[in-house]
């Protein structure tokens, strides 16, 4: 029992050094984390330690509020100033147009930008039916590592990188097809027209020995097909992607709200198993439609935590948050929801140590402080008050 005592001392003691520490270098919303938390280990017999500690708080919790509104006040001061300087922008325009005696309307005019029209390309001929009824469909696994599928089973795609380069181009944009001249100026840019060419010709066809393995197809015929100087995937192939699935769902949970549209963000997020595409993680015809479909995920996710917040599932609303993190450790609004978690389940001392992680992480990568939002959440859980509405 005294050994658990003097334990428990040396525990309060190391948060009461800890939260000094943090007060000599300024950071007192760090010293009061510390401070609450050697507060609920003083035993009652430390009155004067435990009067100390009370009356640090409530002073601290008053230097927060005047904190905040002079947060507040430098803030309307700065919009008031940028709008004032922009009427006087506005009078110095008027002052000039009347000067030059120019109409404003013609002062407002902006050019009309034309776009050239591209020319539709003629769809690629149907491959005869006979030929499309002995090819399986495929399925393409592009989250994490790119798979391809057939029959249940995975392909061993061709030994040519460029080979595999070009089906995952395909895959992934519309349509499933490219013209010679945009696979060429995707995957070697740097190339003269002639080399590109070869290295083209040489890749489509070890693609499509792969892709065809095992199915007697005629010249030009099997799962990719080019006519016209474009490639294309064979239309009459049915065709899975779990990107696609993706979007999908979670284009449906948008429509649909409520506990159905967690349904569908769930079975989305499971299909999430990494980064799109991770293998052209440097080409740029990637990057817009990888950040895209991260981005979804991270909304899915965050959906997801507000939902089992408000159905008081705790721990699965500090899943989706932590996953959240794992993607992007400065999103404050799941560190928010993982504080929220934390002090719904009665686990204070982590919710408040999850703020300072929120606040090193900021302060370490974005040289910025919590919002106000997070602030007010931290103080309401450091003083034991009702935690504000997430809303």
């Amino acid at each position: 029992m005294v050994d658990a005592d003097e334990s428990a001392t040396s525990a309060m003691r190391r948060e009461i050094e800890h939260g000094l520490a943090c007060a000599a270098r300024f950071h007192y919303a760090d010293a009061a984390t510390h401070f609450a938390l050697a507060r609920e280990q003083s035993p009652s017999t430390e009155t004067p330690l435990i009067v100390a500690l009370d009356a640090f708080m409530e002073c601290h919790a008053r230097y927060w509020h005047l904190q905040q509104l002079l947060h507040e006040a430098s803030h309307r001061f700065a919009v008031a100033h940028a709008e004032q300087q922009a009427r006087l922008t506005d009078l110095q325009a008027v002052l000039s147009a009347m000067q030059s005696n120019r109409e404003e309307v013609a002062a407002m005019q902006y050019p009309v930008e034309h776009s050239a029209s591209l020319s539709a390309r003629p769809p690629i001929s149907q491959p005869t039916s006979n030929v499309a009824s002995v090819l399986p469909g495929l399925a393409f696994t592009c989250f994490g590592r790119f798979v391809v599928w057939r029959a249940g089973e995975q392909i061993e795609l061709c030994s040519n990188r460029n080979g595999q380069a070009i089906l995952r181009y395909l895959v992934a944009h519309p349509r499933h097809s490219a013209t010679m001249d945009v696979l060429m100026e995707a995957l070697w840019p740097e190339d003269a027209a002639d080399v590109a060419r070869h290295k083209l010709h040489v890749a489509i066809s070890a693609l499509r020995c792969a892709l065809n393995s095992g199915y007697k197809c005629p010249k030009g015929a099997g799962y990719l097909q080019c006519e016209n100087g474009l490639y294309q995937l064979n239309p009459a192939v049915p065709i899975q992607i779990d990107a696609e699935e993706f979007v999908a769902l979670y284009r449906s949970g948008q429509r649909t709200g409520g506990d159905a549209a967690s349904d569908r963000y769930e079975a989305a997020c499971k299909l999430y198993t990494g980064p799109f595409l991770p293998e052209d993680l440097y080409a740029d015809w990637s990057l817009i439609q990888r950040e895209q479909l991260a981005q979804m995920h991270l909304a899915m996710c965050g959906a997801l935590a507000a939902h089992q917040l408000a159905h008081g599932r705790y721990d699965e609303a500090a899943r989706w948050a932590t996953r959240i993190l794992e993607e992007d450790r400065c999103d404050e609004t799941a560190h928010r929801q993982l504080m929220r978690a934390y002090a719904a389940a009665n686990r204070r001392a982590d919710a408040l140590r999850q703020y300072q992680r929120c606040e090193h992480i900021l302060a370490d990568e974005l040289g910025v402080q919590p919002m106000a939002e997070t602030t007010a959440l931290f103080y309401a859980i450091l003083r034991g008050e009702p935690l504000p509405d997430p809303s």
